[in-house]
């Protein structure tokens, strides 16, 4: 059968604060505590945002379920979408959550829980991840191929958030230079 594929670039990324339970509650890492501390106590990650790229156009998302509704728009039967990820193997516990009800086929992995490549077969389309591409971190593949900089230090991994939190222009433009970012390194390596 003939197959199409779309030449448009999607890329995602998500933002997620980490919650320990320490002392009869959840809180953010304390840099105080010994490393001792955290070992073997629960841990939840909170997806506070997510940005979502069509070649070089962000959007941006605070609902991570509503992220479902992102890919069932792009979705079309007749055409295989590509989206990029830069570091799938993390991001996949959270698109794992919101794609329950789906066929995951397609599985290609390096390792447990280090895949390199899954497809979505209700909605046709493939999840890459872009760190196998370059083997290097995003800042400094953004270095190394591209003429922008990963912008670092303005977003505190420490702090918690959530998706009602209000975000400083800084952090959003922190999380808008990641997609950027990966959108330019992709454009080298892969569609040049």
């Amino acid at each position: 059968r003939d197959q199409k594929y779309s030449d448009t670039i999607y890329t995602l990324d998500i933002e997620v604060a980490s919650a320990f339970y320490l002392d009869g509650k959840y809180q953010p890492f304390d840099c105080s505590r010994t490393s001792e501390e955290y070992e073997n106590i629960p841990k939840v990650g909170i997806p506070y945002i997510y940005m979502f790229g069509v070649n070089d156009t962000v959007y941006y998302g605070r609902e991570f379920r509503q992220l479902l509704q992102v890919f069932q728009k792009i979705s079309d039967k007749k055409v295989i979408k590509y989206c990029y990820i830069f570091n799938l193997s993390y991001e996949m516990h959270f698109l794992l959550n919101i794609f329950e009800d789906y066929t995951i086929e397609e599985m290609v992995c390096r390792d447990v829980h280090k895949p390199i490549q899954f497809k979505v077969k209700e909605l046709n389309i493939i999840f890459r991840c872009a760190y196998m591409l370059t083997n290097m971190s995003l800042e400094a593949a953004a270095i190394n191929y591209t003429d922008v900089k990963k912008k670092t230090g303005d977003l505190d991994y420490n702090k918690m958030r959530n998706p009602y939190t209000k975000l400083t222009d800084e952090e959003m433009g922190y999380c808008e230079y990641d997609i950027i970012c990966l959108y330019k390194v992709l454009l080298y390596i892969v569609f040049s």
